[in-house]
């Protein structure tokens, strides 16, 4: 993993701690990720519940922190 990932993992993480549920931190989490080359997001993104994509953020956070 690249230090580029570790610290967006981080500060995903970060942003989940501090969530209060809504949208807009489930969104600003997904924008991070974002910036890594090669991170592709589904076409139906903005379609998925809120759940759903929380728990593939989260997925994320621990493949990238190496868990």
């Amino acid at each position: 993993m690249s230090d580029l990932t570790k610290t967006i993992s981080l500060a995903s993480r970060m942003f989940s701690a501090i969530s209060d549920g809504t949208a807009d931190y489930v969104e600003q989490r997904a924008r991070f990720y974002r910036l890594l080359p090669g991170i592709d997001f589904p076409s139906d993104w903005d379609q998925l519940d809120l759940d759903e994509k929380t728990k593939r953020l989260d997925q994320l956070d621990q493949i990238a922190a190496g868990f």
